[in-house]
């Protein structure tokens, strides 16, 4: 049963459910290893019909099985249930600390999980790697990079620093920041590095947009372990921009030639790649040859042709999309709403957005909400379009409001205008494009005199922030 467990949990549960049916009554470390196969949310009944299993068998105040339980019902999600069971457990160890630690870490809960580290180590609980792993996954909730430094320096002291789990989590931490440089001296510190830790390496570098460097150091990688999928998904998000094109078609031709093509994950990667490009053509002809489309590839292909205020062929995916089955998420719909905006199409706009709120049930975001006052505006229907700024979720829309300052220029409407020109001052007054949009509109409808007044706020505004722009 215990090798069952690690190997395969549904054979394991099998068994189980057998010795159930034929009388035959478990010890506490058949319930632990059992335990030990429901790893997943998918096995939260599984757990709670072996917690009920082992309360029949009047041994659920055994420590063992609290213990076990307490591991499971973190590893499902089920915190509050995990939590019961660790508060009934006669002492704390840094076993049963790192399994709640692990289980708030993994299941978003990172505060949870640094409020109970902090009381381990109060109570003078040595934590071990699988500990100080856990809670540097905690720290995706942190603002700043304190929580991650304080950290760093347990395990400096702790003499963690070189180990490889450690080591590549401390490197992910800091890479939330931007502490490129840290990550960097982290890596060159680490005697030994998987190849998790170089993928580490080079998706930091991804994110800081240092493409030299991420193929520098591929190269290193090349020279001490066999690079895996991510770190070709590295690369080719290192070339998401037209000047690497070129680059990025070598890696593609790469990734073929060893046979890494029908990685659907790859194959997402690469037409991402091209669409941000602006290489929408080739980014077809791998998309149609990808073994599965997911809506990550669709989505993709939508944004090159949205971009490319291709409303007909957004419009034709967008409908492939519904004919497959799949579902459009918030993302698909705000290049949607983009193309529409592009276009000058006003009803099909409306269509659409009406289609995402009441069909799929999509809450409008920020993004969905500015779609639609840029194409009100650009379709004289102003009155609509600040009604729409109004109602939004986030009143510091300042790109909202500048758009439809913008079109009250082309459509002469002053008093909406200057509504929006009040509006983004009480946001950032020191946003300089609001007193060119507001100063022209008068200027065009010959109020000069208001047209002076506007330069002379923008001066004294200028005046009283060393930030203006």
């Amino acid at each position: 049963m215990r090798g069952l467990s690690q190997a395969n949990s549904m054979e394991a549960l099998y068994l189980f459910e057998q010795m159930q049916r034929e009388g035959k009554k478990p010890d506490n470390y058949t319930y632990a290893s059992i335990l030990k196969a429901c790893l997943t949310s998918e096995a939260a009944d599984q757990v709670r019909l072996i917690h009920v299993v082992a309360v029949g068998d009047s041994l659920e105040l055994d420590n063992i099985i609290l213990s076990s339980l307490m591991d499971a019902y973190a590893k499902c999600g089920h915190l509050q249930d995990a939590l019961k069971m660790w508060e009934r457990l006669p002492r704390y160890d840094v076993v049963s600390y790192n399994s709640l630690i692990a289980g708030y870490a993994q299941h978003g809960h990172g505060e949870e999980a640094l409020r109970l580290f902090v009381r381990m180590l109060e109570e003078g609980n040595k934590p071990n790697e699988a500990t100080l792993v856990s809670v540097l996954k905690g720290c995706s909730c942190a603002t700043d990079t304190h929580q991650v430094t304080s950290i760093h320096s347990l395990i400096v002291r702790s003499g963690f620093e070189l180990e490889v789990d450690v080591g590549t989590s401390l490197m992910n931490s800091y890479i939330k920041f931007g502490k490129i440089k840290q990550v960097y001296k982290i890596f060159d510190d680490m005697a030994l590095k998987s190849v998790v830790t170089w993928n580490v390496l080079l998706n930091g570098f991804v994110q800081d947009g240092r493409t030299e460097d991420v193929f520098r150091v591929f190269q290193q990688m090349l020279e001490e372990t066999e690079p895996d999928n991510l770190s070709f998904m590295n690369l080719l998000k290192a070339c998401s921009h037209k000047i690497w094109l070129e680059r990025g078609k070598r890696v593609h031709c790469y990734i073929v030639e060893n046979g890494l093509g029908h990685d659907d994950k790859i194959g997402n990667t690469l037409v991402e790649m091209y669409v941000k490009c602006e290489d929408v053509e080739d980014a077809r002809l791998v998309f149609v040859q990808l073994q599965k489309q997911t809506i990550v590839a669709w989505t993709s292909m939508i944004a090159g042709y949205a971009l490319q205020g291709n409303y007909e062929e957004v419009a034709y995916l967008i409908d492939a999309v519904q004919k497959e089955g799949l579902k459009l998420d918030d993302i698909a719909y705000i290049y949607l709403l983009s193309a529409c905006s592009r276009k000058g199409l006003l009803m099909d706009g409306v269509k659409h957005f009406t289609s995402m709120l009441k069909e799929y049930g999509i809450n409008p975001e920020l993004e969905h909400f500015t779609c639609m006052v840029d194409l009100l505006s650009r379709g004289g229907r102003l009155t609509d379009a600040e009604f729409i700024l109004k109602c939004m979720p986030s009143e510091f829309n300042i790109l909202g409001w500048v758009s439809l300052l913008n079109s009250c220029k082309t459509h002469g409407k002053v008093e909406i205008g200057r509504r929006c020109f009040d509006h983004i001052m009480l946001i950032d007054s020191s946003f300089a494009p609001a007193y060119t949009l507001m100063s022209n509109l008068y200027i065009s409808l010959g109020m000069l005199e208001e047209a002076n007044a506007i330069q002379e706020m923008k001066k004294h505004a200028q005046m009283g922030s060393k930030y203006f722009t």
